[in-house]
């Protein structure tokens, strides 16, 4: 084996356990089999782009090549959607020239980026659900993709198989532990949603309100109302959490039982994407439930705020309904002193009146 391959394969398995190294090797590889634009990609069925890294030494080109959105006419993209075997192929075995999208994308690609032919090695992930895998284009006048170089691309094949499977397998671990730290950190009723609206993950808290069903429920893997107006109001208010800009918002959801509206609450999300195994989840949603008081979690505000242990229990105070006055009478100390106590609880927590620091308090559960 050349030392030309024996790289490629030590940087594929490097890749794998460090996503941020799979651009480099794509331009190495591209290189080393005399390509003159090298692209990885990742493609979930029916042909979505979910990633792409295009590396060629003019940016120009692939601005333009994102700003006229030339990707939706590529041919690869179905095609590789169908496969369920690792395949190295060249545009001559699966392009259709006689289609117009087609003929499009290769005239688009020789006047603006001069270049022509590519040679690709994708493998299925994940069931087949996406595939990933290396493009290698060549310049406009290198010709034909030459016989050599798809050899040497079907020797590399193997291992960038197992490479990227085991990319996947460890991109997965890691975003799955990601979501679920953020989750296991929360004990109120929230839930992840993933890009089209899906219910990912969720706390227990939330899972059984969602049993309950009064009012909101869990119905094949979405959040709906029961139908009629509520769903439309529902779905409105996901859609913009999970599409388009990620807006944060805020939807009531009336209760059939009579009991106060739920209020949901969503936070879009920029999580650590993974070219190998996309990022999945878009947004967290959270639900409040004016009829259930949060429990007051007076360690977690004097580890924020920096209050000093009577400070802390005076706010516990305040937070369970008392006043100033049988707050201090509670604590055993003067009204006086609870009030220079309370000022400073003011100052630390950037409120200035008793009612907002409350309901910044019962915010900051447990």
């Amino acid at each position: 084996m050349d030392e030309g391959l024996r790289t490629a394969i030590e940087g594929a398995y490097a890749a794998a356990l460090d996503d941020g190294r799979w651009a480099d090797w794509t331009w190495q590889t591209a290189s080393m089999l005399g390509g003159a634009c090298g692209a990885f990609h990742v493609v979930e069925a029916p042909g979505v782009l979910r990633h792409q890294q295009i590396l060629l030494k003019n940016p120009a080109p692939l601005e333009r090549y994102v700003a006229e959105d030339i990707g939706r006419l590529d041919p690869q993209l179905s095609y590789v959607a169908r496969l369920r075997r690792p395949k190295v192929f060249t545009d001559t075995d699966h392009a259709d020239r006689d289609d117009p999208a087609t003929r499009a994308y290769f005239a688009w690609q020789a006047a603006n980026g001069k270049l022509q032919h590519y040679l690709t090695a994708t493998v299925p992930l994940d069931g087949g659900r996406i595939c990933a895998g290396l493009s290698v284009h060549r310049h406009v006048e290198d010709g034909a993709t030459p016989t050599e170089a798809r050899h040497r691309l079907e020797m590399l094949l193997p291992d960038i198989q197992r490479a990227l499977e085991l990319g996947f397998v460890h991109a997965a671990k890691l975003t799955h532990a990601y979501w679920e730290g953020l989750l296991t950190r929360r004990t109120e009723p929230c839930l992840l949603l993933g890009e089209r609206g899906t219910v990912l993950r969720a706390t227990p808290p939330m899972e059984a309100l969602l049993r309950h069903g009064d009012g909101l429920q869990w119905r094949r893997g979405r959040l709906t109302c029961g139908g009629g107006i509520a769903d439309a109001v529902l779905d409105r208010f996901i859609g913009l959490a999970t599409t388009g800009a990620r807006a944060p918002g805020t939807c009531r959801i009336d209760r059939p039982s009579g009991k106060s509206a739920y209020i949901l609450n969503a936070y879009p999300l920029h999580g650590p994407a993974r070219p190998v195994a996309p990022l999945e989840a878009v947004a967290l949603v959270t639900l409040i439930d004016p009829d259930t008081a949060p429990q007051a979690s007076p360690e977690r505000w004097q580890q924020a705020f920096g209050l000093t242990r009577r400070e802390r229990d005076l706010a516990e105070q305040l937070v369970a309904g008392h006043s100033l006055e049988t707050a201090a009478n509670s604590l055993e100390m003067s009204v006086s002193t609870a009030r220079v106590h309370l000022r400073h609880i003011f100052s630390k927590t950037y409120t200035g009146r008793q009612a907002e620091l409350i309901q910044l308090l019962a915010r900051i559960g447990t």
